[in-house]
């Protein structure tokens, strides 16, 4: 083995002709023969001739090749191995065996020096694809790729063999530089990604211990709560329970038990009062007798004092068990005056009155009803109620009597604890009902919604053709059912397969309406019922403007089962439908999707990202077109229903099953 550079080729020598020159011929040399004509060969492998060869030969020179084994390392650097990124390279070095494999190409090629030169060029060549498939984070596969490639010798073209080539790639200077900075950002990422983590762990275990001592402080309070309710206490107790536990603030303790018992001293003084006020309005009214003015000024003198008055129900129901009767005046026969129940002077049960609107959590709109007395079950001591006269001055000696229709009293607006209702001035039994809205009337000024149904009636659709039938129908037939409450909506239905129909022109939807049965078949094709709609609206709009109805803008709702067809202008049609500087009357498209349409068709159709609706995939398609119909139905007649009562919002929801396709991620 010779580790020292040699040359490979020797310099031509003139063949020997006599014995005096003959040669010994080392180990390692192969001769090399050239004839007159300067043809290159070999005898018998490469001896040299001996005497007889050498007086006759047709050689005339000969050249020594060394055919020893060559090995050195080798160092590439300087740009000349790239990696998949060409701003960065690798460096190798090569622990590198090579040997004369055909001598004669060697001479041939005239192979110089030791050979290096071209065994560097042609490794380069092999080597440096391999580099450009690996990025610089793959410095370890490329390199174990480039060390396969020479598990067998590789016979280059110019007769040299590299029988060994053992490679240790590295990063140069600035894809080290690189790799390090990579390598910095992904441990950092991975630290954060764990502080992170941890922050986020720590959040839920505070967020836990706080709901433990939000539950363990209820459950005390509680436990508190029920204890103090065991006890079964009154104020006063409770007030010795404070002060012994707060002795510092006992004063204070003791003026609020003051200030209380001195509140309750002027309610009761103020129902006292308005009892008092009413008896001297019945006086003054001549509308008690003598025996039942006697009767109340017993009660007024035993009741009226500051302990407080249980309130008196006049004309209110009453239980059988605690009814009593005034006495009837001429000797117990039925009196001129109104008679006067109540009961026997004790606080009437709360129970006993039915439970307002408010009470029951109900909050009525318009006006509000007003209460009438409810008539006392049959009995026979006292006699049955009678119409109760008018008002008259208090020195009028026969007031004249109302008409037996009088209407109920007002409600008292006294004290909450005085439940007593007075004759007052006639007044009607109810406010005046409130005039409907006016039904929009041409010529009148009326506000008109144009609403447009766009179906699908392509072949792709006929397989829920029932469902969407049904659904239209069942739409009709409850607008036309309540026509006057939807005269301000206006509907149009349009169907579209190879071509857009018009099923109902717009107008009112009455009773008995029905529709024609187009039929289905074709392919869907968006542009033809875009350029339908960009002809028919603003047509519409202007018939009603010109008789005289306000024109809100128009509202379509889409419903396809099939993508768009297959031309593309279609989106430019819609484009200049919902561009209001090309059409100031540009509707508000609400497009749904079912079966075959894609979501970003139905994103292209809703003139608003919201308005956007597709029927989920495992959904089933007829469930689909059902739950749009009762969507659209719904929305219309709560629509319409509004409108009767002079609103005019109407509110748009995904149908059930739908999402939204402005929600995707």
């Amino acid at each position: 083995m010779n580790n020292q550079p040699t040359a490979l080729i020797g310099n031509p020598q003139p063949v020997p002709r006599t014995a005096l020159a003959k040669q010994v011929l080392q180990p390692n040399i192969v001769v090399v023969y050239v004839t007159a004509d300067g043809h290159l060969e070999r005898v018998d492998g490469g001896r040299t001739l001996n005497l007889a060869e050498g007086l006759w030969s047709r050689y005339r020179h000969r050249i020594d090749v060394d055919t020893s084994d060559h090995e050195i390392e080798l160092t590439i650097n300087r740009r000349q191995l790239p990696s998949a990124d060409p701003a960065f390279h690798f460096e190798a070095t090569l622990e590198l065996g090579y040997r004369v494999h055909d001598p004669v190409e060697v001479v041939k090629r005239r192979v110089g020096g030791d050979g290096l030169a071209v065994v560097r060029t042609r490794l380069l060549e092999i080597i440096r694809p391999i580099c450009r498939s690996f990025e610089i984070g793959g410095v370890g596969q490329a390199e174990a790729t480039v060390n396969s490639r020479f598990l067998q010798p590789v016979v280059l073209s110019e007769g040299i063999e590299v029988y060994r080539c053992h490679a240790q790639l590295e990063l140069d200077a600035d894809a080290a530089r690189h790799a390090a900075q990579m390598r910095t950002a992904s441990q950092q990422g991975v630290l954060q990604h764990i502080e992170r983590r941890e922050q986020i762990a720590g959040v839920q275990l505070e967020g836990d211990l706080s709901a433990m001592r939000a539950r363990f402080e209820t459950d005390q309070l509680r436990h508190r709560v029920e204890a103090i309710e065991a006890l079964n206490i009154d104020e006063h107790r409770l007030l010795e329970l404070f002060i012994a536990q707060n002795p510092n603030n006992a004063a204070e303790a003791i003026n609020l038990l003051n200030q209380k018992d001195q509140a309750r001293l002027q309610r009761e003084d103020l129902q006292n009062e308005a009892m008092l006020k009413r008896f001297e309005f019945l006086i003054a009214n001549n509308l008690l007798n003598g025996a039942q003015r006697t009767w109340i000024i017993g009660i007024l003198t035993n009741q009226v004092a500051p302990g407080g008055t249980p309130a008196i129900t006049v004309g209110g129901p009453h239980s059988g068990a605690g009814r009593a009767a005034l006495p009837a005046g001429n000797g117990g026969a039925p009196s001129a005056s109104p008679v006067v129940t109540g009961p026997a002077i004790r606080q009437q049960p709360a129970a006993s009155a039915p439970a307002s609107d408010r009470e029951r959590g109900v909050i009525r709109l318009g006006p509000p009803a007003v209460p009438t007395q409810a008539a006392p079950p049959p009995q026979s001591a006292p006699p049955a109620p009678q119409p109760a006269p008018t008002p008259q001055p208090a020195h009028s000696p026969q007031p004249a009597r109302r008409p037996a229709t009088r209407p109920a009293a007002r409600p008292s607006t006294e004290t909450p604890s005085t439940r007593m209702r007075l004759p007052r001035s006639p007044e009607p039994l109810s406010p005046e009902p409130a005039p409907a809205p006016a039904m929009p009337e041409a010529g009148t000024g009326g506000s008109v919604h144009p609403i447009y149904l766009v179906l699908d009636r392509s072949a792709a659709a006929a397989p829920w053709a029932a469902q969407s039938d049904a659904g239209l129908a069942g739409l009709v037939q409850q607008l036309g059912a309540q026509h006057r409450g939807s005269a301000g909506v206006h509907l149009s239905v349009i169907g579209f397969g190879d071509t857009a129909r018009i099923l109902s022109p717009l107008g009112p939807v009455t009773p008995g309406t029905t529709l024609p049965d187009p039929g289905y078949g074709g392919t869907a094709d968006f542009a033809a019922v875009f350029d339908s709609l960009l002809q028919r609206v603003p047509l519409d709009v202007s018939g009603l403007k010109q008789a005289g109805y306000r024109v809100n803008r128009p509202i379509v709702f889409f419903l396809s089962a099939s993508p768009p067809g297959s031309d593309p202008a279609w989106t430019s049609v819609r484009d200049r439908l919902a561009d209001r500087n090309v059409l100031p009357a540009a509707p508000t498209m609400v497009a749904c999707g079912v079966a075959g349409v894609s979501p970003d068709a139905i994103r292209t159709v809703a003139t608003r990202p919201e308005f956007g609706f597709v029927a989920d995939a495992q959904i089933d398609p007829a469930t689909a077109v059902t739950a749009f119909w009762q969507s659209v139905t719904t929305s219309l007649v709560s629509f319409a229903t509004a409108l009767a009562r002079g609103e005019s919002a109407l509110a748009v929801a995904p149908p059930e099953g739908f999402r939204i396709v402005g929600d995707e991620v």
